[in-house]
């Protein structure tokens, strides 16, 4: 126990004998840098603003490290720099197009910043490109340089620069209903007079701060659309301009259309979306729905009472109505098949109520015989004997190989439904995958 306690001693004795300046020989001098340096994009600003104010944070970091006056510095030369080191091209930004707002700063524990204030108006100017992105091609170049004696920027001199790019956007929304599609009947919300659509713009930025007035424009004449539009008096849309400002990010409309003043089986509703220019939309600004104005009625509500020509139960009449576009009815073509060899061919279908029928999609088999159906014709009967013409259909000739063919005209009141197949781009061959009966 003696030795070991002489030795643990004569150890203290020895530590407290060594010199205090050598323990501090791997600390690092007192330095200060840039906490964001080399190419560095500012935080997205918008053009709608009259200028953004842009940090570059300072830091005194080190043994001993206490605070420091560090002063901000252009030089052009870092520019020329880093085009050599990394094949790039990038430009001075002109002067007019920011200030500093601060080329000095003391630091407050260690820590402080300086700010570069861009000028909106001027960046607007010097851009040619509607959405700025030309701007990225220019930088702002800066060093740091401390006056505080003992402090040093050289010890992290890659660190002491940067080249700000300005990060500027314009403000823009999305339209929501923007593009073409399909609309059916069944989709849209309704009550027993009218039709309601709803149309929404909103912002890129979720919290915005901006005024913007913005016009829907709706069923304003278009040329080349598929359908009819709306007639004049048919719909409402309450207010059509409306306002973006501080703390409104979204605008909705409705258009309630009246469904007794809308009597044709295809609309193509048309509608617009327009800013006064403080925001761009992004992507498309118009919105078409190509409108199915007619229920599609349900295959169980068909059957077949006569065929006059069918090749076997695998091709019968009731294939038109499974609602599997795999399956199809097929006349017969030889003496062993059931019924007529011939044109015309007739299938009548029996509804199970009476409805106002004036809209049919005919949908052809699905192989390399899609085009044997050329054309023929539909009529509607209440009673099953007497038939009015509803519309006659033709899908042209054998280059046409397209399997769905939307026909419309009279709107006839059915409880029965023949269809009369007369022309075929294969001798007498004729065959149908679906029919689907459009009513109201």
């Amino acid at each position: 126990m003696k030795k070991t306690s002489i030795i643990l001693t004569l150890a203290v004795l020895f530590t407290g004998c060594i010199e205090r300046s050598h323990l501090d020989d791997n600390q690092y001098d007192p330095s200060v840098y840039l906490t964001h340096w080399g190419l560095v994009k500012t935080d997205t600003f918008y053009d709608v603003s009259r200028s953004y104010s842009a940090p570059l944070y300072v830091y005194c970091a080190g043994y001993k490290a206490a605070d420091a006056t560090v002063r901000l510095e252009y030089d052009e030369t870092l520019i020329d720099l880093y085009n050599a080191d990394n094949g790039t091209a990038y430009r001075p930004l002109p002067s007019d197009c920011y200030t500093i707002g601060n080329d000095e700063v003391s630091t407050v524990n260690r820590k402080g910043s300086f700010n570069i204030v861009f000028d909106c108006d001027a960046l607007k100017a010097l851009s040619t490109e509607a959405n700025y992105s030309d701007l990225e091609e220019y930088v702002v170049p800066f060093k740091i340089k401390s006056l505080t004696e003992g402090v040093t920027e050289k010890l992290h001199e890659e660190q002491s620069q940067v080249l700000l790019v300005p990060d500027m956007k314009k403000l823009s929304l999305v339209f929501n209903e923007a593009g073409t599609s399909e609309l059916k009947y069944a989709d849209v919300v309704e009550d027993a007079e009218n039709i309601y659509l709803s149309y929404q713009v909103y912002t890129s930025v979720d919290d915005n701060k901006w005024d913007c007035d913005v016009t829907l424009h709706f069923n304003e004449a278009t040329p080349g659309l598929p359908y009819p539009q709306l007639p004049d008096g048919s719909w409402e849309l309450s207010n059509a301009e409306e306002k973006l400002m501080d703390g409104v990010s979204e605008i909705n409309w409705m258009v309630v259309i009246r469904k007794s003043l809308i009597p044709d089986p295809f609309y193509s509703i048309v509608a617009r979306v327009e800013t006064d220019g403080s925001f761009e939309v992004l992507g498309e600004s118009v919105s078409v729905y190509n409108y199915q104005n007619r229920k599609v009625l349900s295959k169980s509500a068909l059957s077949v009472t006569f065929c006059d020509s069918w090749q076997s139960s695998t091709y019968a009449a009731s294939k038109i109505i499974d609602d599997n576009k795999d399956t199809m009815w097929h006349c017969a073509f030889s003496s062993s098949h059931n019924g007529v060899t011939s044109l015309p061919y007739q299938i009548i279908l029996k509804v199970n109520r009476e409805i106002y029928a004036s809209s049919f999609i005919l949908t052809r088999r699905g192989d390399k015989y899609v085009s044997d159906l050329r054309g023929g014709s539909i009529y509607g009967s209440v009673d099953g004997s007497d038939w009015k013409l509803i519309s006659n259909f033709d899908f042209g000739d054998s280059s046409n190989t397209k399997r769905e063919l939307t026909v419309s005209g009279t709107e006839v009141k059915s409880s029965y439904l023949k269809l009369v197949f007369t022309t075929s781009n294969r001798n007498n061959i004729a065959s149908l995958s679906e029919l689907d009966v459009l009513y109201r």
